[in-house]
Parts: structure tokens; C-alpha cells; sequence
């Protein structure tokens, strides 16, 4: 199952890394998280360890099933909802996209908007799990874990930028 696991994540880096990528401002959190590959590791760790404290009548299975569920959700809805906001990009004279002169503050905005829109879509997701296996507080969960992970991944991708 591990195994599985980390091949899922390595095949989802692999697609998002590339020489060339450009992404929406907003979309900042969810695609960086490509280029700095140690901080969703660290960012999920929290997570996990915040749910198996809060969850502790499930098996620890279970618990990672629930977890890469309800992140998998909130990181394609994120994507979808954040691809609506303004982008910060520009075309160049030639026709190519490039970073705008508001994108480094659309991108800072976007962990904001990101960590906000991660608690509601996980609460979401939680409480319709916590119909079929018991969840206390799925708010206060999401809320909790998601706290956690987005210090970890706005320290880390902050690092990361700073040594560039």
C-alpha cells in the first residue's frame, strides 16, 4: 500500500514539473507543491499525525485512505475554483505568457485563499465520511490539519524561494 502510495505521488510531480510550467497566481499552493517536493511529504505528516490523534478508533489504514481522499478532493476543487481568480499572468509582445507585475502577490494571496477553501472542501468531505465511519468535530479536524499543513507548506515553499 506505501509503495502504491509514493508511486502515486512521484507520477503526480512528475506531471507537474517540467522547464516550462505556468500557472495561474492563485493556483500558487497547489503547483508549487511540484517544484518543492519535500513540502506536501512534510505537509501530509502533519496531517496524518493530527488525524490518527483525533481519529483513534480507525486503523491507521483507514485513517490514510480518509486522509488522501479528502485531499485529493479539495486539491482538484481548489484547482478548478482558484483557475476562476485572476491569473497574474501577461503576454509578452511574441504571444508568450510570462509572470505579471501582480503575480508574486496573487500567488501569496492564493495560500490564503487555498488554506480557506482546503478547511471547507475537507470539512465537506469529512462529514460525508463521518456517515459511514465516525468522525467527532470534522470542522475542528479539518480545521486542525489543514492549520498544520499550510504553515509547513508557506515555511517551506518561503525557504525554498529564498535559496533560489
Amino acid at each position: 500500500m506505501k509503495i502504491r502510495i509514493i508511486g502515486l505521488i512521484l507520477l503526480f510531480w512528475a506531471s507537474v514539473v517540467s522547464a516550462n510550467v505556468i500557472f495561474p497566481a492563485f493556483a500558487a499552493p497547489y503547483f508549487s507543491q511540484g517544484f518543492f517536493p519535500i513540502a506536501p511529504i512534510f505537509a501530509l505528516g502533519a496531517e496524518l499525525a493530527i488525524y490518527k490523534w483525533k481519529i483513534k478508533h480507525l486503523s491507521f489504514g483507514v485513517i490514510v485512505s480518509i486522509l488522501i481522499g479528502v485531499n485529493a478532493v479539495s486539491t482538484v476543487a481548489g484547482i478548478f475554483i482558484t483557475s476562476s481568480l485572476p491569473d497574474g499572468l501577461t503576454k509578452k509582445s511574441s504571444g508568450v505568457l510570462t509572470d505579471g507585475p501582480d503575480f508574486m502577490l496573487y500567488a501569496k494571496l492564493g495560500f490564503i485563499v487555498a488554506y480557506g477553501l482546503s478547511v471547507l472542501i475537507e470539512w465537506i468531505a469529512l462529514v460525508m465520511v463521518a456517515k459511514k465511519s465516525p468522525i467527532n468535530s470534522p470542522f475542528k479536524l479539518s480545521l486542525l490539519s489543514n492549520t498544520a499543513s499550510y504553515i509547513i507548506l508557506s515555511v517551506i515553499v518561503w525557504l525554498m524561494l529564498k535559496t533560489l
